[in-house]
């Protein structure tokens, strides 16, 4: 059997006969889909070995004679072939190619998600279903009973197409036609297959029930109970979030998006970047006394000097007093605040060292140890009332997979110890709205400035990260993405 024949059958079971009664032939079926390589694939050639590129830096090797690759991604770049047609149109053109090697690239390009994934109906381009990730998955298309969208999705414009997007999945659609456009928008209340074929009927039911399978695959679209409710509906956690608040968490993480992370500098050559210091905005300007080295006391105003990112460890392993005495000063509790309803306090808050929106604290501090003298490696929980560690447990490839990822943003240096925040979104979500997962940020921000100060102080090596994998790190601390995961990364090392 060839590789790309073991993908999944999403549609495979979905009979004509449950939306028309007629026949057992399955209306959708994902392999039936055109395909193409992801945007912002590049390949490059050195020496005779070839590599396809991703905006993310992210390479596949590509084991095939030059002619072959050729025609292979020729066919990759018109995107108008199935991965059965596209192996098919290889072999046959170039008879001499090795059908394992050819087949092993296309399963590798297909399990890896470096694939789009297009709806051709008639002569045209309906849709095209964009993966962001491994966790992406093919979903049935719900063609009994009625369903709806959900409330987090969000259709916006992109150049000539409209982009369907929900922050509970792991990709996209692009809509190609005013038609499909007009399908996803209806799907604002509850509606079942028949409905659909009625109110669109320049839709075909092949067309219908192939959009309604994307979008259920990139968590926008979910079946409906009796009331017309989706899962999400009865949902705690989901119930809490605002829909800009999760997507903006959704795309400011990576995993949800298919969107380049890092300094891209996506308008180089295009718009000159803004000046370092902006122009005066005024010609009445009061001097400040700039002070000397010395000439205060030194405590603060010397560590707000001498902060820095360092990103290489010492030959000094970080020592457990040391963090111990580092997370006493960054987290630990001070006091407890009872909530108090007839002052208008209705939750119960907390003073620790760092500002907090509210006093909620929301952030919780996770440890990856890979070393550190007098604490074994492994994932620990700091406990800030009891000033303790939670060791937690956790796969080692994973502990090592997010070591691996706060290295990336170092320039491939290495951490003693990496500190996850995660937030419990709910404790913030429930008292403020509109503005909770910007407060969140910003203690995220106030816990960072207190992290290098703390680690000045004690001589150790302290780096904030711009960025990491919620997806990862939930999976590995056994948290729901929803609930509670990482919004931030630190990492601590000796000096």
């Amino acid at each position: 059997m060839k590789p790309q024949e073991e993908a999944r059958h999403a549609g495979a079971g979905i009979s004509a006969s449950a939306a028309e009664g007629k026949t057992s032939a399955p209306l959708f079926d994902p392999e039936s889909l055109a395909v193409s390589l992801k945007r912002g694939v590049r390949l490059h050639e050195t020496d005779g070995r070839a590599v396809l590129v991703d905006a993310d830096g992210v390479a596949l090797a590509l084991p095939l004679p030059p002619e072959t690759r050729r025609i292979f991604l020729s066919a990759l770049d018109e995107g108008a072939c199935t991965t059965n047609e596209l192996g098919d149109a290889v072999l046959h053109t170039a008879p001499s190619t090795d059908a394992a090697s050819l087949y092993y690239v296309l399963a590798q390009l297909e399990r890896g998600r470096w694939l789009r994934y297009a709806l051709r109906s008639r002569g045209r381009n309906t849709a095209t279903l964009e993966p962001f990730s491994r966790r992406f998955d093919f979903a049935d298309a719900p063609l009994t009973g009625r369903c709806r969208l959900s409330r987090f999705v969000c259709l916006r414009r992109e150049g000539d197409d409209i982009a369907l997007e929900s922050p509970l999945g792991h990709g996209r659609l692009l809509l190609h036609t005013s038609d499909a456009a007009a399908l996803a928008a209806s799907l604002s209340r509850p509606l079942s297959f028949e409905e659909m074929r009625v109110s669109h009927p320049a839709l075909v039911p092949k067309e219908i029930a192939a959009l309604l399978a994307m979008m259920r695959s990139v968590g926008a679209l979910f079946p409906c109970d009796a009331e017309g409710r989706i899962p999400e509906d009865g949902s705690e956690p989901l119930r809490q979030w605002e829909f800009h608040d999760l997507l903006f968490h959704s795309r400011s993480r990576q995993g949800r998006h298919g969107n380049p992370v890092g300094g891209s500098c996506p308008f180089l050559g295009e718009i000159l970047p803004l000046a370092v210091v902006k122009r005066p905005m005024s010609a009445e300007r009061v001097p400040l006394h700039r002070p000397e080295t010395g000439e205060m006391r030194a405590d603060f105003f010397e560590l707000a000097e001498m902060r820095r990112s360092l990103r290489t460890r010492g030959e000094r392993a970080l020592r457990l007093k040391e963090l111990g005495t580092f997370l006493h000063f960054t987290g630990g509790v001070r006091e407890i605040l009872p909530a108090s309803p007839e002052k208008g306090y209705w939750y119960e808050a907390s003073l620790r060292p760092c500002a907090g929106s509210g006093a909620i604290h929301e952030l919780e501090y996770y440890l990856t140890v890979a070393r550190c003298d007098g604490l074994p490696p492994g994932l620990y929980r700091y406990d800030p009332l009891a000033h303790a560690l939670e060791r937690l447990e956790a796969d080692e490839k994973q502990l090592e997979k997010l070591l691996k990822g706060a290295a990336r943003a170092m320039r491939g240096a290495r951490c003693d110890v990496l500190i996850t925040l995660a937030a419990r979104f709910q404790r913030v979500s429930w008292q403020y709205r509109s503005i909770a997962y910007s407060l969140l940020l910003k203690d995220v921000g106030a816990v960072f400035q207190q992290m290098y100060l703390a680690a000045t102080a004690l001589n150790l090596a302290p780096c904030a990260l711009g960025a990491g994998d919620s997806d990862d790190f939930a999976e590995t601390a056994g948290l729901d993405y929803f609930s509670e995961t990482s919004v931030g990364e630190f990492a601590l090392s000796g000096r």
